[in-house]
C-alpha cells in the first residue's frame, strides 16, 4: 500500500485500530482506501454552505472505500463512504 503523509503525523508509531475500523479498512483490500480529513473549518465551512453532500457524492464517485472526518453524518446513497466525528488518522494512515 502507498502513503503520502505531510507534517509528523507518521512520526510516531501507530497505536492499532480499533476492531470495527480494521475490519472494514482490511475488507478494502489491495485496492485500499481513502481517508478524508479536511480540518474543522473545512469541515464546518462544507456544511454551512451546503456542500457536504458534494463532497460525499465526489467520495462515492471514486469507486473506493472511503472514511471522511466530518460531522455531517449522512452517507446514503454512498454504500462506500463511512463518516465519523474522529479518526485515528496515524493509525489508518500506518
Amino acid at each position: 500500500a502507498e502513503s503520502c503523509c505531510g507534517s509528523g503525523l507518521a512520526s510516531q508509531p501507530a497505536e492499532p485500530l480499533p476492531p470495527p475500523l480494521a475490519e472494514w479498512a482490511d475488507a478494502a483490500g489491495s485496492g485500499g482506501f481513502v481517508v478524508v480529513s479536511l480540518g474543522s473549518w473545512a469541515d464546518g465551512a462544507c456544511t454551512a454552505l451546503g456542500k457536504d453532500g458534494a463532497v460525499r457524492d465526489a467520495l462515492a464517485s471514486l469507486g473506493l472505500p472511503a472514511i471522511w472526518k466530518t460531522t455531517f453524518s449522512s452517507s446514503s446513497g454512498a454504500p462506500n463512504v463511512r463518516t465519523a466525528p474522529w479518526l485515528p488518522q496515524r493509525a489508518l494512515l500506518a
